[in-house]
């Protein structure tokens, strides 16, 4: 009989930002085309801007979805997040704007500087059912070491020249992909290294997002069976 014991710290990942603050600024041109020579000065600048800022809002779609995703969403994302852009858009500085020529095709251009927050607009995305429908999933990679407290060994898959799991990290990697993949997020499987590295190089060099550590303890008693308790993560 196996008693299994995971700590739920296990199946989360915490995301610590202030959604408030400015993490990100960018200047994008944004252009509005002049039909005739009486047009509206104020109008075409504000379309100007408004252009500059759907230029925006794609660029910064672009950190989260696939292309083949955006390019199917980017209809939906005008309609329903663009809308929206006092949310994501902190600050709006327009540098410069007024009219510009380019053989016979006039327009108004405006240069605008950005301040956004990209939590702000991630969870704009999750809100309006885009982030998880097509996301780039991010991946995980899970560095679980095996202590056996019979046999005073440690096993530890990413030291070993060819990487395999300990029999009792099976179960937990399964639940943990499952969890993981309710969340949006990919597990990856172990991989060689070719040098003793960090848990946060390895990670980097499995090209994941982000990594989990931590350990199990395993124990027999004297009738054979085999105690698992978790241990820190």
């Amino acid at each position: 009989m196996i008693k299994l014991v995971l700590s739920a710290t296990l199946f989360s990942l915490c995301f610590h930002a202030n959604a408030n603050s400015v993490n990100g600024s960018k200047t994008i041109v944004g252009f509005s085309t002049i039909k005739g020579e009486n047009y509206d000065q104020w109008d075409e600048k504000n379309n100007a801007i408004n252009d500059a800022k759907k230029n925006l809002t794609l660029s910064l779609a672009k950190k989260y979805l696939t292309p083949e995703a955006l390019e199917k969403n980017e209809v939906l994302i005008e309609k329903s997040v663009l809308p929206y852009s006092n949310l994501y858009i902190l600050n709006t500085d327009v540098l410069k704007h007024g009219p510009e020529r380019d053989g016979s095709f006039e327009s108004y251009q405006a240069r605008v500087n950005f301040d956004y927050s990209l939590e702000n607009f991630k969870k704009l995305l999750k809100n309006k059912g885009i982030l998880f429908q097509d996301l780039a999933q991010p991946k995980v990679m899970a560095f679980i070491e095996v202590m056996d407290e019979s046999r005073l060994q440690v096993y530890n898959w990413w030291q070993e020249d060819k990487p395999k799991l300990h029999p009792v990290l099976n179960p937990i990697q399964d639940r943990l992909r499952f969890a993981l993949k309710e969340k949006g997020y990919e597990l990856l499987e172990p991989r060689k290294f070719s040098q003793k590295m960090s848990a946060k190089e390895m990670a980097k060099a499995a090209g994941a997002h982000y990594y989990i550590s931590g350990d199990v303890k395993v124990k027999y008693n004297s009738s054979g069976s085999m105690t698992l308790s978790e241990g820190d993560f």
